[in-house]
């Protein structure tokens, strides 16, 4: 047998022992009224201009953000609901308006005028009206708008379809064009929100109105014949649209294709109708915002199938031109108590941030942080220490005595600690009953 492995052994046993014991004793000791010891709040008055300075001024910035920030200028007394609708879309030619419009020999872009224009090729114009320009005819929150159409005339092969699984179509005549002057069509948008939620229902005709550029300014100088909220239905033209969403032309480059042109590639533009009423103070007030994106690297073009002899013979138009997509957004507000409530409720928490850097300066960091602590904590006598001084004839004013002396030879033990050599305590000792 190995002697000091037994002797390790015996210490360990030793110690577990002593280990076990003590645990016995301490749960065989502990106290109750110690272990569920109730915290409770102790108002205590730090007569120091520095941390009530800086309570105040916590407090100051708090309800500054609440009341000025959040409720005033962020409305957040308002219950807010995205409002919903529909629009209604029609287009216009400059010819059905009874415009002036160019001859081809004076458009750049027409093969009339030249082979090319801003280093892309020119097609032959045509003036079409709407009921070409526009395929389909109607979409409830969309607009196509053709700026290029390719004619393709084609007839079966000497075949059947119900016969022969090969048999296909082939071309007999191509040709393209531009359509002449499209950028002075007119769009016209009829639409009308509503905010179930909230109660509130306007259409455009009612309410003010605006267009705004990519950079969010107000167009104001608008061509003669469009009109924003005049009591009619909105009217713009194509060329506006492409402004407020920067583009100068659409002669520009392709974001999709930079070697095709805009007019020849096809665009996607986005038109947001952005209504408001929380720009005031009066909900009443609703006003609506025209703006238009560009989707970047995205062309667009539809295929429009017409057969003019049964399925024998047809025509294919390869449309390529500007998509226009409607969206309607914003926010609408009504007042709501419980809305304005819960922001109150939103403010306090920050009181109680404020309140926790108050105290953690005062009671760990200030000088005097000892002397504040003690104030602040207070740990009373047990319970059944207490009780037991009761049974044996004590009364409770004398008990309320001995607690209120512990309390006043502790304060006491920390002012005095705080002497600076020069005779006389900092802070002489105050009776925490009169603070």
């Amino acid at each position: 047998c190995d002697l000091p492995s037994v002797n390790v052994r015996v210490r360990s046993a030793r110690m577990m022992d002593r280990l076990w014991a003590r645990l016995r004793h301490d749960i065989k000791n502990v106290s109750l009224d110690s272990l569920f010891a109730y915290s409770t709040v102790k108002v205590v008055q730090i007569r120091d201009k520095r941390v009530g300075l800086l309570h105040y001024f916590l407090l100051f910035v708090i309800v500054s953000y609440v009341v000025g920030f959040t409720i005033l200028y962020n409305k957040r007394y308002l219950r807010q609901e995205a409002p919903i609708g529909s629009i209604r879309l029609s287009l216009q030619s400059p010819q059905t308006n009874r415009e002036l419009v160019p001859i081809p020999q004076n458009i750049g872009y027409c093969s009339q005028h030249a082979p090319t224009y801003r280093g892309f090729p020119n097609q032959q114009c045509y003036f079409i009206d709407e009921n070409n320009a526009l395929w389909p005819v109607a979409e409830e929150t969309a607009m196509f708008i053709t700026t290029r159409l390719t004619n393709t005339t084609q007839q079966l092969k000497n075949c059947s379809l119900w016969e022969t699984p090969t048999c296909g179509y082939e071309d007999l005549t191509t040709n393209t064009f531009f359509v002449g002057a499209i950028e002075n069509f007119t769009i016209q948008i009829d639409h009308t929100m509503y905010a179930p939620a909230l109660g509130i229902q306007a259409n455009a005709k009612n309410l003010p109105g605006s267009l705004v550029d990519k950079d969010g300014d107000t167009m104001h100088h608008l061509p003669s014949g469009d009109s924003i909220s005049s009591g009619k239905i909105d009217v713009l033209h194509l060329s506006v649209l492409l402004k407020a969403a920067g583009i100068d032309s659409l002669d520009q480059p392709s974001t999709a294709n930079e070697s095709r042109s805009m007019r020849d590639d096809g665009i996607v533009l986005i038109v947001f109708i952005t209504y408001s009423n929380t720009f005031s103070f009066n909900p009443g007030a609703i006003e609506y915002t025209y703006s238009v994106a560009l989707v970047e690297d995205t062309k667009y073009k539809a295929v429009q199938t017409i057969n003019t002899k049964l399925i024998g013979k047809r025509v294919i138009w390869n449309r390529h031109g500007v998509r226009l997509i409607f969206r309607q957004t914003g926010q609408l507000g009504k007042f709501d108590f419980q809305t304005l409530l819960l922001t109150c409720v939103s403010g306090l928490g920050l009181v109680a941030v404020a309140t926790l850097v108050v105290d953690t300066l005062a009671l760990k960091v200030l000088p005097m942080k000892k002397l504040y602590k003690k104030y602040k904590y207070l740990e009373t006598p047990e319970y059944q220490h207490i009780q037991d001084r009761t049974n044996l004839g004590a009364t409770t004013q004398a008990v309320d005595d001995d607690v209120d002396g512990h309390e006043d030879d502790d304060v006491d033990d920390v002012a005095k600690s705080l002497h600076h050599g020069n005779g006389k305590d900092l802070y002489q000792p105050i009776n925490s009953s009169s603070t």
